[in-house]
């Protein structure tokens, strides 16, 4: 069974819902399973809920430049409630967790610990690219993050995020899959249903990333 990551996505120090990147259009997360829109709130229910191995925290605030929510990290490390953080240029050193080295942050390929993942985000399969001198093709830049020491990739279309379209990224992983069998590879954006994931367990991912399909109650616990 492929492991399932409940993403947050924090915008203004609460819950919101994501759809195709447009971060200046979110709105206060509605969810099936909670009222509350406090991130450590949702974090908790989650977390209680699907038993996942880790929450995927999206810091929009330390993304954009502001500052980090460094209370909710604290919070989550007291309740042992283990996370991946995707804080953009904010660079910052937590113990214990997970960081997401964002392709259109980083200004170079090097993976600076054993914990980065690297995220290769993607606009209908284009590479958001902080240089324009780096390839346009994702796999090439997807097989130069390898290269460069990373061990755990995460394919994520943004422009699905939110959408229910359907993930559009399972060719790429399949030539990531074919090349690197050994690689810890994760897919995120447009997961639908649990019908979704099933479908996925030929690539032996290590994990997909979901957020709408989880508050809608499309994939519930029992799944």
């Amino acid at each position: 069974m492929i492991p399932l990551i409940p993403v947050i996505d924090i915008q203004n120090g609460i819950v919101v819902h994501g759809i195709a990147g447009n971060r200046a259009n979110y709105l206060p997360l509605k969810s099936v399973w909670t009222e509350s829109t406090d991130p450590l709130e949702v974090a908790q229910k989650l977390w209680d809920l699907y038993a996942p191995p880790a929450v995927y925290i999206a810091d929009l605030d330390a993304i954009s430049g502001k500052r980090p929510n460094t209370a909710l990290y604290e919070a989550l490390i007291r309740r042992d409630i283990h996370f991946w953080l995707d804080a953009g240029p904010a660079g910052l050193d937590i113990p214990s967790t997970r960081t997401i080295h964002a392709l259109e942050w980083l200004k170079e390929f090097q993976a600076e610990e054993d914990t980065a993942i690297f995220s290769l985000d993607l606009r209908n399969g284009f590479p958001l690219r902080a240089d324009p001198r780096w390839p346009e093709d994702p796999l090439e830049i997807a097989f130069r993050a390898v290269e460069a020491g990373y061990r755990e990739l995460l394919l994520l279309d943004l422009m699905r995020v939110g959408t229910g379209l359907g993930l559009n990224t399972e060719p790429l992983a399949q030539k990531l899959r074919n090349k690197y069998p050994a690689l810890r590879l994760m897919l995120g954006g447009g997961i639908r249903s649990h019908e979704d994931i099933n479908r996925l367990e030929p690539l032996g991912l290590a994990g997909v990333l979901v957020a709408s399909a989880l508050h809608d109650g499309s994939i519930r616990p029992r799944h």
